[in-house]
């Protein structure tokens, strides 16, 4: 599988495309739809499918103009899916940027789905508490993990929403019993391995982790 980056809308969130057979996914599209879709045909694939992590503006911002050059199905958290047409759930209101008002209706997922690119299983997972649904997608031995778990850190839980306790829950369960090589592509920043985040991330250090 073909995994590669572009840094994407006012924040430059890492967006993601995978192609498989020609099939291709698109993980949070920050901004800049038609760039992402002129992307995708560069390298001879057809985006079939848009998975959203969750529904903060900077990883929403190039839904609409993605999934109508497109026609791609669009996905996001079940307990999230308000948010899309709503600057004040999706945090755009009062960033001193354009509110994001998404106006595609995405289909609603839940940890413990799956989903297949081109025959490629892609497992949902669920990893709440930087927003109140979140999700990670599992393929092909690479975890995308939004803005929940990051080289070196884990997502903010200060915003509406958020839950430190949460957050931390579905790390220990979701993300961390994933085998040990398997690459991390996060929401921002550089990517990195389960292995590396388990021995050196500092947020995830200490026998309370465990008991959670």
């Amino acid at each position: 599988m073909l995994i590669e980056r572009m840094a994407t809308g006012p924040l430059g969130v890492n967006t993601y495309l995978l192609v498989e057979n020609g099939a291709c996914a698109v993980i949070d599209p920050g901004g800049e739809g038609q760039r992402i879709a002129a992307r995708a045909a560069l390298l001879g694939a057809q985006v079939e499918m848009i998975l959203i992590t969750h529904m903060h503006f900077d990883h929403i911002g190039g839904v609409d103009e993605l999934a109508a050059a497109t026609k791609a199905a669009v996905y996001a958290p079940q307990g999230e899916l308000e948010a899309g047409p709503d600057p004040e759930k999706n945090l755009s209101a009062g960033m001193g940027l354009a509110p994001v008002f998404m106006r595609t209706a995405p289909e609603g997922l839940k940890g413990g789905q799956t989903l297949y690119l081109a025959g490629q299983p892609v497992r949902v997972l669920s990893t709440p508490g930087h927003s109140p649904d979140g999700l990670s997608f599992y393929i092909d031995g690479a975890v995308f993990t939004g803005d929940a778990l990051m080289a070196g850190s884990i997502g903010r839980t200060d915003f509406p929403g958020g839950d430190m306790r949460k957050l931390l829950s579905g790390i220990q369960k979701e993300l961390l019993t994933l085998p040990e090589e398997t690459k991390v592509y996060p929401g921002h920043m550089q990517e990195s391995t389960i292995g590396r985040e388990k021995r050196t991330n500092p947020f995830l250090q200490g026998e309370d982790l465990w008991d959670l």
